[in-house]
Formats: structure tokens, sequence, C-alpha cells
């Protein structure tokens, strides 16, 4: 892997019409340029770890497996220096207690992903954000 990593950025304008200043603003976006799928990980690591195809799916998979049914019990699931999958529900507030019981959302599951320390350090020390080339052949504006 790189030392530094090129986070691609574009700056956007944007009117802004309420508060006490209006007027044209400008605000830099990260720019998403790709979608890396399981299969290209999976390439990446058997290059770099000298695995086998099947070991790094199997792995992914069990893994897959082990973090949907951590998390679906309400287990916080902490990955090394990756972060922390915490599992929160969405609900609205209620006024009394038994309120609270009786709107218990029922499939409203979501998942909070907290980097680890490090994970953030590496991102600090290593992604520098430099100015998107826009002339990609398929981008859209």
């Amino acid at each position: 892997m790189p030392t530094k990593i090129d986070f691609p950025c574009v700056c956007q304008q944007f009117n802004l019409t309420a508060g006490n200043n209006p007027g044209m603003r400008y605000k830099s976006r990260a720019l998403r340029t790709q979608r890396i799928s399981t299969d290209t990980l999976v390439q990446e690591i058997i290059e770099i770890e000298e695995l086998t195809r099947g070991t790094v799916l199997n792995v992914l998979a069990a893994l897959n497996d082990r973090l949907k049914w951590h998390l679906g019990s309400g287990n916080t699931v902490v990955l090394g220096d990756l972060g922390t999958f915490t599992p929160y529900i969405h609900s609205e507030t209620q006024t009394t207690l038994e309120a609270a019981k009786a709107n218990i959302p029922n499939n409203q599951l979501s998942i909070n992903f907290t980097p680890s320390i490090d994970f953030k350090k590496f991102i600090k020390d290593n992604v520098r954000f430099v100015e998107a080339n826009l002339n990609i052949t398929g981008l859209q504006p």
C-alpha cells in the first residue's frame, strides 16, 4: 500500500437562502469514484497475503455471518484496529413507560460504525486531500 493516499475532493457551489448572510457559498466534498466489490478485495488480499481464494471467501463469509448474529443479538462487536460496530434501534419519544414499551419498533435495527483510534490515526497521517480530476470518462456532473 502506498505511504500516502490521494483522496479526491471537489468544491461544490450552492446558494444559501436562509440566515443573516445569504448568498453563494462553496464547500469541499468527497468525490466518490468507485464501489469496491468483495471480489476486488478478495483478489487484493490473495495477492498481498498469498492465501487461496477459497480461504479468503470462507473467512469473509464467516465474519459476515457472525457479525449479523452478534449485532442482531444486541452485542457490540469490536474488530481490532478496524473499529466498533454498535447496534441501535430507531424509536420515537413517548410520554410514558407503557407507551414506550408498546411502541418498540419492529425491524428498525441500524448499525453504527466507529473507527478505532489507530484507524483514524492512519487516515489522518496517510490521506491527503487533492483536487479531483473531473475529466474522468463516464463521470456525471
